[in-house]
């Protein structure tokens, strides 16, 4: 197996901060949702049994909101890139699409300082 290749550094987020987020998809609202890693290419949420069924590989999301200091008021918009179940809770991986660059490098340099921050620099 080889390393695994990311344009972006990502962020873990659980054990180290609290995130969450609120995004709408096929006219259903969601708020509140765990945000457990993120990077400017897109992040990886927890969703509980109910809503981890409902999404599905390819649906988009809108209006993703970011519950972070540095990023909160960002605009964002994603395409689920896959989902998991573990038992009654499960999550997906969504990628952010059409980001203007200096939204994806704001991302970019807040993940770079909270992994220097917390010591993760290499991850």
């Amino acid at each position: 197996m080889g390393k695994e290749k990311r344009r972006f550094k990502r962020l873990p987020i659980r054990g180290f901060m609290k995130c969450s987020a609120d995004f709408c998809f096929n006219d259903r609202k969601t708020a509140g949702v765990d945000v457990l890693s993120l990077s400017a290419g897109g992040m990886f949420v927890a969703l509980e049994d109910d809503l981890s069924r409902s999404l599905v590989r390819g649906d988009h999301l809108q209006s993703i909101r970011i519950h972070l200091n540095d990023l909160d008021g960002m605009d964002l918009t994603g395409q689920v890139a896959h989902c998991m179940s573990l038992g009654e809770i499960g999550g997906c991986g969504v990628e952010f699409h059409g980001l203007g660059e200096e939204t994806e490098q704001q991302i970019d340099s807040y993940v770079q300082r909270k992994l220097r921050e917390f010591g993760l620099a290499a991850y």
